[in-house]
């Protein structure tokens, strides 16, 4: 249910910032909201507390955040908040985020690989992301594993490419034990 809602809620920001040729303001401010957020985990359990009425949930948010976001952005947290979906802006806000990317053809790459890669490393594994996939700009993030022994693992989105050696290895071992010795 949650991601239905994040989903409904985050497509019709998306469509309104594109309607009013706001995306990068709103997308802006959909980042900052997130990191405000992230900063101040009380101030979302606050306003979402079932004691706390519609009323002052906007208030809340109103002494939060007008001036500071466009009036788009506080009508959306005005909607969120009649329709009782505070809850839920992280991940309306994150799902935005998303879309933001999908549009601007900016592809979200984790690679994680047994030590550190240089710049140049990096660079060129960019380029090559960037060469056989439809994006136009890449944000990566690098983590060293040092289990995998070799290779690397790249996943972007919900697609994984797994060249590391331990996925090899493991791999063998599988076709290993599928053998059946004869007596």
């Amino acid at each position: 249910m949650a991601k239905v809602i994040s989903k409904v809620y985050g497509d019709a920001l998306f469509s309104l910032s594109l309607e009013n040729d706001k995306l990068d303001t709103i997308w802006e401010e959909v980042r900052m909201i997130r990191q405000i957020l992230s900063e101040n985990p009380t101030f979302v359990k606050t306003i979402c507390h079932p004691e706390i009425t519609k009323q002052d949930q906007i208030k809340l948010l109103d002494d939060a955040f007008k001036g500071k976001v466009s009036d788009e952005v506080m009508g959306f947290f005005h909607v969120l908040a009649d329709k009782k979906r505070l809850k839920e802006l992280d991940a309306v806000l994150e799902y935005f985020d998303r879309s933001a990317k999908e549009y601007k053809k900016i592809g979200v790459v984790y690679v994680t690989v047994p030590m550190e890669l240089t710049k140049a490393q990096q660079d060129k594994i960019r380029e090559r992301i960037l060469e056989v996939s439809s994006y136009e700009t890449l944000e990566m993030h690098v983590e060293t594993d040092a289990s995998l022994l070799g290779g690397m693992v790249i996943r972007i989105g919900d697609e994984i490419l797994d060249n590391s050696i331990r996925s090899k290895m493991e791999h063998m071992a599988r076709k290993i034990n599928q053998i059946k010795l004869s007596s």
